[in-house]
């Protein structure tokens, strides 16, 4: 897997508030896009949703939402 996967979106609800960003794949990395910022890290084995998702909880605790 070493070129982009198409970019899906991303969401988590948090006490009834959802966010929501994008995500892609390239070279086994997870690259999410928000309103709060961009961020990649390794796939590893997860699943790039669910990784995402772990992501873009680490944006919006970074940008001090959540």
């Amino acid at each position: 897997m070493s070129g982009p996967t198409p970019v899906k979106v991303v969401t988590v609800t948090i006490d009834g508030v959802t966010y929501g960003g994008t995500y892609f794949v390239q070279n086994y990395m997870v690259h999410v896009v928000s309103s709060f910022g961009a961020k990649a890290t390794k796939l590893g084995k997860s699943k790039p949703k669910a990784m995402a998702k772990l992501v873009l909880l680490d944006l919006l605790r970074e940008s001090k939402k959540i």
